[in-house]
Order: C-alpha cells, then sequence, then structure tokens
C-alpha cells in the first residue's frame, strides 16, 4: 500500500466516524432546513418551542430538546419557571430517492426510493416568575432543566430579559 493511499484511506475513515458520530444538533432551525429548534412568542408569557431531529433521532432526543430550549427561552425572557400546557411529539415520514444516477450499484443500501422517518416535537409553555411559580401546580424551574441536562450556560452568557430592562 502506497504512502499516499494509506494517508487517503485514514483520512477518509476519520471523516465517515465523525459523520456517523454526530447525532441531533441543538441548534436553530434556519431557512430550509427540517433540523433544529424555533420558537414563536404566542403572547407576553406564553410561547411555542419545536425541536425537528434528523434521522438519527429518536422520540426521547427530540424531546429532551424541546424542554432544554423552553428552559432558555423562560430564562432569557427574565422569567424563572414555566409550566407545559401542551406537548406532542410525532414520527415524520419522508419519501426520498437517490440524487446518484447509479445509486444502487455504488450505494447498494439505497436504492431508487425509499423511506426514512425522524420525530419532532412541540410544546407551548407558560413563563412564571418566582412568586407565580410557587402558587402554581406543574411548575418547572428552568435554571434546574439546564443543570441537569448539562446545559446551562455560564449566567453572563445568558441575558434574560429582566436584566436588560
Amino acid at each position: 500500500m502506497g504512502k499516499h493511499h494509506r494517508s487517503t484511506t485514514i483520512v477518509l475513515a476519520a471523516f465517515l466516524a465523525t459523520a456517523c458520530a454526530t447525532g441531533p444538533l441543538y441548534q436553530p432551525r434556519t431557512p430550509g432546513s427540517t433540523v433544529g429548534y424555533a420558537d414563536l412568542q404566542l403572547s407576553q408569557n406564553r410561547y411555542r418551542v419545536t425541536f425537528s431531529g434528523g434521522y438519527d433521532s429518536t422520540p426521547s432526543d427530540v424531546e429532551m430538546f424541546v424542554l432544554r430550549r423552553a428552559a432558555e427561552v423562560t430564562l432569557q425572557n427574565g422569567y424563572t419557571h414555566f409550566v407545559i400546557q401542551t406537548s406532542e411529539t410525532h414520527r415524520v415520514t419522508d419519501n426520498l430517492s437517490s440524487p446518484y444516477a447509479y445509486g444502487p450499484v455504488y450505494y447498494p443500501y439505497w436504492g431508487d426510493n425509499w423511506t426514512a422517518q425522524r420525530y419532532s416535537s412541540y410544546a407551548e409553555i407558560l413563563l412564571l416568575k418566582d412568586a407565580e411559580a410557587a402558587n402554581t401546580a406543574d411548575v418547572i424551574d428552568a435554571q434546574r432543566v439546564l443543570v441537569s441536562l448539562n446545559a446551562l450556560q455560564l449566567p453572563s452568557a445568558v441575558k434574560t430579559a429582566a436584566g436588560s430592562k
């Protein structure tokens, strides 16, 4: 095996290992993308947060990311707690086809057409301050969620509406 061929093989193996190791990405959903989170303000203290996973995501993945996003939205808006008013997780089935003219020849696991499944989840949340949370059932502490998910940023990185007013 030549020196060039060996280094090319190592680089290709490293690339494939990295590509396969990436799970669902926690990132904002960009225009034209089907993966990531998005939120919509419904009223002053109500939001709808969503997370759509990729083909390697599980229902548990997307539900965890919705919970994380709900906690982040809560803190970013100057609140401390939230209540999930409604939520749902559903499976999305996509009909796909090979973008390659020689699909089965070079990609035998693909074929001409196939279906793939991914999951999407949403929650409508009510944001609460400490005083309101004390008298509300099923309240969730936003900071505690982020700590338990190991997703808490340093306090200076979480900009709250209360701090900017």
